[in-house]
């Protein structure tokens, strides 16, 4: 076989191999199962439209994510077990209108949370005054705290952070169950006869 020939079949194999390794971005690699994902949805508590929360609404626009925005913490618990957000973002910048912490207990109280990644805003510190702690914030159910910024970028860049990060392992995680699930029952029913 000619060398030229021998590169061509190689570069051919390779094209083939790379093609089956490609994962599109609604599909996610499991061991050797591909599974398809949903498009990542985002639940936004804002008592008020500012510059923060239409930040974050453009930046759910430019990731693909679908979003829905709540202003009060009745509505947010509502809507949320209506549509089991992957990504919870609450303002906790102004305790005027609600307690951040008080919401995310709310949320954290009910079944489907466990598998969602809830996000504190708080406001940014003057250069001058030290940095609070983010233990209340963990103790309350968040799981990332989020400097005020009102940057599209910013924000997108966060929530592609939290996509790839913890989004993707709970989802991971949650299809793991359901595939190990079936096994388990039909060994229940195998011990049993």
């Amino acid at each position: 076989m000619p060398v030229c020939q021998l590169y061509w079949v190689d570069y051919i194999w390779w094209l083939i191999l790379f093609d089956l390794l490609q994962v599109s971005a609604t599909e996610e690699c499991v061991g050797p199962m591909r599974l398809t994902r949903e498009p990542i949805q985002v639940l936004l508590v804002f008592a008020k439209e500012d510059n923060q929360s239409d930040a974050f609404w453009w930046a759910c626009d430019r990731a693909g994510f679908r979003c829905n925005i709540s202003r009060t913490p009745e509505s947010a618990v509502e809507c949320f077990l209506d549509k089991h957000h992957e990504i919870i973002v609450i303002d906790g910048r102004h305790s005027r209108y609600f307690e951040a912490e008080a919401v995310c207990r709310l949320i954290r109280a009910t079944k489907p949370s466990e598998k969602t990644v809830i996000l504190a805003v708080v406001p940014q510190m003057p250069p001058d005054q030290d940095e609070p702690s983010v233990l209340p914030l963990l103790c309350a159910g968040f799981s990332r705290r989020f400097v005020e910024n009102s940057s599209v970028s910013a924000c997108y860049n966060e929530l592609l952070q939290l996509e790839h990060g913890e989004v993707r392992c709970q989802f991971k995680l949650r299809n793991g169950k359901a595939f190990t699930m079936p096994g388990r029952n039909q060994e229940t029913a195998y011990s049993s006869m």
